[in-house]
């Protein structure tokens, strides 16, 4: 009798395709923690890729829902906003942002447009503001090695570190640790400390910088050093804010470690 057969393919497809769905879900991604807000994109470890998940996909699922790569890579592409390995934090998001308004314009063959030399010019000047960064840090670093009173540091967080270590397929499937490192420089001996804890400890924002700041100038800066000079990137969550000035003006005029701290952002 019509409709009572039980040839039903595109119910079949349909069951396929959830399961396709919930397959991917089933991998346990992290946001950027440099743009919150931002975007929704998930980022997975770069040791995987959709043509291993759709491997896994296949071991993992009977027969009757085997699906070519093609096709689980549009569910893929289509539905979902990953991608593999965690963005870098040091990336500059405003070089990046210049360089794709300037392949937009030389794509829509607008070469010569004033709009497109506003946009080399001012790529320009933010590129020689950051290589000023960079050479103001090599002369605090001469000025650090020929003047004992002076020191030049440098720190940033590294890039986050997940616990266990492993590259069995089941690890995607869970959630891992994630282990913070904490990285200061000193320039004038190359000197380089650590603080290492991971996520249940505490977080990575200005209070965790100040406190290891604190610790570093209480126990591994020389008492003879009466003037500082620091130098980071400018991540408004961690250094560019009120709390680590403060911090620095409390070393200066309540501890009076120092007579005078500097610090620096790349722009």
């Amino acid at each position: 009798m019509r409709g009572q057969h039980q040839n039903r393919p595109h119910k079949l497809q349909g069951e396929t395709s959830e399961a396709i769905i919930q397959h991917i879900k089933s991998f346990r991604g992290r946001k950027s923690h440099y743009a919150i807000g931002a975007t929704r994109k998930v980022y997975l470890p770069d040791s995987l890729s959709v043509t291993k998940m759709h491997r896994m996909f296949m071991c993992s699922h009977p027969p009757h829902m085997e699906v070519s790569y093609e096709t689980y890579r549009q569910i893929f592409t289509t539905k979902f906003n990953i991608g593999f390995g965690y963005p870098r934090k040091d990336t500059c998001s405003v070089c990046d942002e210049f360089q794709q308004k300037i392949d937009c314009k030389e794509r829509e063959g607008d070469s010569g447009t004033r709009e497109l030399q506003t946009l080399l010019a001012e790529r320009e000047i933010h590129q020689r503001k950051a290589d000023t960064f960079f050479k103001r840090k090599n002369q605090a670093k001469d000025r650090a090695r020929s003047d004992t009173s002076t020191e030049a540091v440098v720190f940033d967080f590294q890039k986050n570190l997940h616990a266990p270590n492993k590259t069995s397929n089941d690890i995607y499937y869970k959630r891992q640790l994630t282990c913070i490192s904490f990285n200061i420089h000193i320039l004038s001996t190359d000197d380089v400390f650590f603080y290492c804890y991971d996520e249940t400890t505490t977080k990575k924002g200005a209070d965790e910088v100040c406190s290891m700041l604190h610790h570093f100038t209480k126990n591994f800066i020389s008492p003879e050093v009466r003037r500082l000079e620091l130098f980071c990137d400018g991540c408004s969550g961690q250094n560019k804010n009120y709390t680590l000035l403060r911090f620095l003006h409390f070393l200066v005029h309540t501890e009076k470690r120092f007579t005078s701290i500097s610090l620096r952002f790349p722009v």
